[in-house]
């Protein structure tokens, strides 16, 4: 049994929805073994009431932040064993803000938004700014695990993403 009781999950889009459901669908189903579930977002009234309204309804802790207010994340992050964040690659930089407030707030595990192919050994300056948030996290102490899914193919094969890049799609190691 995990001793990470309280998650909180950074990012409603298509990949923090989806991890912010199967959280509740657990707390849910096998009571204990997840206590709460926190869900941080920018605006939520970017959420369709019907999504908002199911993720309430479901047991989510819903937290409106600003990123650039330290007191708003702070607050969004106490008691929170793991935070999983799931902003999109245009937000990346807001990462920085919750790794700050994740060490003030004791964050256990820390899951940066490194959901697609392995960025870690990447050279290209697409993925400069993952690897320059997880040295901060590195020397900050905060635990981190990063969870690298393979491309999605409704975004990353989008020629607009990969035209630009230096990205040898054929080198990709899964």
């Amino acid at each position: 049994m995990s001793n990470y009781k309280v998650f909180a999950v950074a990012g409603l889009g298509r990949i923090g929805i989806n991890i912010a459901r199967e959280l509740l669908s657990i707390q849910k189903g096998d009571h204990g073994r997840i206590e709460a579930v926190h869900l941080l977002t920018q605006s939520a009234s970017k959420l369709s009431n019907e999504i908002r309204a199911e993720l309430i309804g479901e047991g989510a802790h819903l937290h409106t932040v600003n990123y650039t207010s330290p007191t708003s994340v702070s607050d969004a992050l106490q008691g929170v064993d793991v935070l999983i964040s799931a902003i999109g690659y245009r937000g990346l930089s807001s990462q920085e803000a919750l790794c700050d407030r994740a060490k003030e707030a004791r964050v256990k595990l820390f899951v940066p938004s490194e959901y697609g192919a392995r960025s870690d050994d990447m050279k290209d300056p697409l993925f400069a700014i993952k690897e320059l948030f997880r040295q901060k996290l590195i020397a900050n102490g905060i635990k981190f695990a990063a969870f690298y899914s393979g491309f999605w193919a409704d975004f990353d094969l989008d020629p607009y993403v990969l035209v630009p890049s230096s990205i040898n799609v054929a080198k990709l190691q899964y």
